[in-house]
């Protein structure tokens, strides 16, 4: 959207902004802010699109990938 024109600025999370800035080379990232939330991540899914089964996996890959995802944010 951003490198399209269609809107003046986005709201990022921190990795997500990185990400977006090196592969469109033309958005400008602003650095000088206040951060707006630092509180913990929530996925929120529906019922009528995820299943149990699919819930579960992605609760054991944050289980078995929860040391990756503390070394991510060393100062949350």
């Amino acid at each position: 959207m951003l490198n399209k024109n269609r809107v003046d600025y986005a709201i990022e999370d921190e990795l997500a902004a990185q990400y977006f800035i090196n592969q469109y080379p033309a958005i400008e990232a602003v650095t000088n802010t206040a951060a707006i939330n630092k509180s913990s991540i929530h996925l929120m899914l529906s019922k009528k699109t995820i299943s149990q089964v699919e819930l579960q996996a992605i609760n054991e890959l944050i289980k078995q990938n929860k040391s990756a995802i503390q070394a991510i944010y060393p100062h949350y």
